[in-house]
């Protein structure tokens, strides 16, 4: 269950970081699960990763200037 979580939650911030933020603002229970993903390289300035599940998740030259991430586990 959680991979076919973390494969959607991945698939939504792969569509920017605008469409992710909105998708945040509509769903602000949602603990974002993107454990194990694959961000490198990826530009993630400005996203909310409030209380997401980044544990394991490869952030290598992943850009994260103003991405909010308080209690974010990682």
């Amino acid at each position: 269950m959680m991979f076919i979580t973390a494969w959607r939650h991945r698939a939504i911030l792969k569509k920017g970081v605008v469409v992710w933020n909105d998708w945040r603002e509509k769903n602000p229970d949602v603990v974002p699960w993107l454990r194990g993903a694959n961000l490198n390289w990826e530009d993630l300035s400005g996203a909310n990763l409030k209380n997401a599940n980044l544990e394991k998740a490869s952030l290598e030259k992943a850009t994260l200037e103003d991405a909010s991430l308080p209690m974010t586990a990682y």
